[in-house]
């Protein structure tokens, strides 16, 4: 590659588990070896805008944070880039155009970059004539038999359970590895599961063979952390010193290394068993650690601490979006000419007036549009965040939202000199409004970013057009529903919710959140176990509203906080929970066995177990898991109702 004979850039792809991360540490080795400069980058890891990615390349390079590391990097010969997780960086127009214009171009002419991703790299690396001639395109495969059993050789595996090990593999690269250590770790035994169930069982196996419950407890604390290093495994294990143990969680074949700690896999993510109880205790020790961290100020620290624990509650509706299905999207200003794109979706959506209400604030507060892009750089949605500080009468009076909040300022606690008082006036998807969605998940991580990182916000307002749908969610971010604070604008009635930043701060915000809220609101009708009957009788009555409506479950806060009739209130409630599941891919497995259960009936178990392509006895517990992963998300957010 060096020599220019096949090009200068290598773009290698494959299915998880193929051996792509593998093959790029060989790479390192042998660079190493050969005496070159190896930059390590992780799509996983780099931020998400230019000016970021950049530091976190001068990171990668040990410099100063004043250094230059693009003009370092074209001072050295010799270089090797590799970069993993490319797919990640190379969906976003910000990304593609960092790497492609800014980062390569300024590498040495001899240099090697080998990039690795799931997807191939995007057409605009194919069709482009100055990439053309230099980007070389490889897919790996399964391995072949004889490779195979190399693999195996190599980790230590006898000759004689290779059979058993290649036949549950299909060549998957990660599955014989995973094969060879549970071998080694269970004196022999393999679980006869075939094909796309064996990483799964062999995981599981893996767990139930751990040393101790220390090293099982450290297994799941690396799932739940995106990047585990030793002071936090040891803060999350309660532990004085959990040096040992690391370097144990190290060595296991689903964990990788990275600058900022271990990461396990994603496929190890989803298929690692869960404890509910240790889940709950070590996400109370991670809040601890990480609110220490957000204390500190920086901003460059808040940022990975809010990143971090959006990660930590990715099974949350409000904040899937740190781990997002679509990472092309992304927030950013409106561009010359495109606000009539912006008032014409205001008024598909809910009208005429109120895409003049929008107008009115568009001309007041031009800073305050926002909308959400995609790859293509097309609006895909829309936030308006007015800030109600900085208006006067004058300035409120066309908007009933701003007369309806400022009053309800007025009857408590108007804002102090300085502080910001946001109000989130309009924000929707172009297809789907507000109904829960990547576009929504990447425009609620920006908002969170933005108030917890804006110094002086005192009270903060979201107006809502189907507050029973997003009950549950601001429920559970405590976000109370102001019953007097509501307004009506072209014949549509509107609920807003507010939070008190003075009252709860950032820091304690994120430490509450997720965790048992204090009870400050009345008495729950149900105790816990109540409350998780209650939600079995209405996943069995979800096609009857009449029967909903009835039921235990309609008597809970969360349904009575969202001002609808109780029938359709539990059925919307049950419908956001299905769609905070769809964003991880245990829930969604477990998720279908419900849905075709109770949401979308088969008919029967056996005819449910038939269509998922499950045994009766898989099905079942899968079945069981997801009734208990609704009970959770639901009890939460009867905790979370103020």
């Amino acid at each position: 590659m060096r020599s220019g004979a096949e090009g200068a850039v290598l773009f290698v792809h494959g299915q998880p588990g193929i051996g792509k991360t593998a093959l790029l540490r060989h790479l390192s080795w042998l660079a190493g070896q050969a005496g070159d400069t190896v930059v390590w980058l992780d799509g996983d890891e780099l931020g998400p805008e230019p000016l970021d990615a950049t530091r976190d390349l001068g990171a990668a390079l040990g410099l100063r944070p004043d250094a230059d590391p693009l003009a370092e990097l074209s001072r050295r010969s010799g270089v090797v880039l590799l970069l993993d997780n490319a797919d990640l960086r190379l969906l976003g127009p910000a990304a593609d155009d960092w790497l492609r214009d800014a980062l390569l171009p300024a590498l040495p002419s001899d240099v090697v970059v080998v990039l690795a991703g799931r997807e191939p790299p995007a057409l605009r690396w194919r069709t482009d004539p100055g990439w053309r001639g230099v980007l070389r395109t490889i897919r790996l495969g399964p391995l072949d038999e004889p490779d195979g059993r190399e693999l195996l050789r190599l980790r230590g595996m006898p000759d004689a359970a290779h059979p058993a090990a290649l036949a549950m593999a299909d060549g998957l690269p990660l599955t014989l590895t995973l094969a060879a250590d549970v071998h080694a770790r269970t004196g022999g035994r393999l679980p006869a599961v075939p094909g796309t169930a064996a990483p799964e069982a062999l995981l599981k196996a893996l767990v139930e063979h751990a040393p101790s419950r220390a090293h099982r407890a450290a297994i799941q604390a690396c799932a739940q952390a995106p990047a585990l290093g030793e002071p936090l495994l040891a803060t999350l294990l309660d532990l004085p010193d959990a040096t040992d143990i690391h370097r144990w969680l190290a060595d296991l074949s689903f964990v990788d290394t990275s600058r900022r700690g271990l990461r396990m896999q994603e496929f190890a993510r989803a298929a690692i068993p869960v404890d509910p109880e240790l889940r709950s205790t070590l996400r109370a020790r991670a809040h601890d650690h990480y609110r220490q961290h957000l204390r500190r100020g920086d901003p460059a620290a808040v940022q990975r601490v809010l990143a971090d624990f959006g990660y930590l509650h990715r099974d949350c509706s409000l904040l899937t979006q740190a781990h997002p299905d679509r990472p092309d999207l992304r927030v950013t200003g409106l561009r010359a000419g495109e606000w009539s794109t912006v008032r014409a979706i205001i008024e598909r959506h809910e009208g005429a007036e109120s895409a003049t209400i929008a107008e009115h604030w568009h001309t007041r507060q031009p800073e305050a549009v926002r909308v959400v892009r995609e790859a293509a750089d097309r609006v895909t949605g829309v936030l308006l965040l007015v800030e109600l500080s900085a208006t006067g009468e004058r300035d409120r009076a066309p908007d009933p939202a701003a007369v309806a909040t400022w009053a309800e300022l007025d009857r408590h606690d108007r804002p102090a000199p300085g502080e910001l008082v946001p109000l989130v006036r309009h924000w929707m998807a172009v297809d789907g409004y507000q109904n829960p969605s990547p576009v929504q998940a990447c425009l609620t991580l920006y908002l969170v970013r933005r108030l917890l990182t804006t110094p002086r916000v005192g009270q903060v307002f979201f107006g809502c057009a189907e507050p029973t749908r997003w009950s549950v969610a601001f429920g559970y971010a405590g976000f109370a529903r102001l019953p007097a604070a509501g307004f009506r604008v072209g014949g549509w009635d509107y609920a807003v919710f507010g939070h008190d930043w003075r009252e709860v701060s950032p820091a304690d915000w994120l430490a509450r959140l997720g965790g048992p809220a204090v009870e400050t609101a009345p008495r729950r009708l149900l105790d816990a176990a109540g409350f998780a009957a209650a939600v079995l009788d209405a996943l069995r009555d979800y096609p009857d509203p009449g029967r909903l409506a009835t039921g235990t479950l309609a008597r809970s806060r969360f349904v009575a906080a969202g001002g609808r009739e109780p029938g359709p209130a539990v059925r919307s409630a049950i419908e956001l929970v299905a769609t905070t599941m769809r964003h991880d891919a245990r829930d969604r497995r477990l998720l279908r066995a419900v849905e075709l259960t109770f949401l979308e009936p088969a008919g029967t178990q056996a005819r449910a177990a038939e269509l998922l392509g499950l045994p009766m006895s898989t099905y079942r517990r899968h079945l069981a898991g997801g009734v208990q992963r609704i009970t959770e998300l639901l009890w939460q957010a009867e905790l979370g109702i103020r």
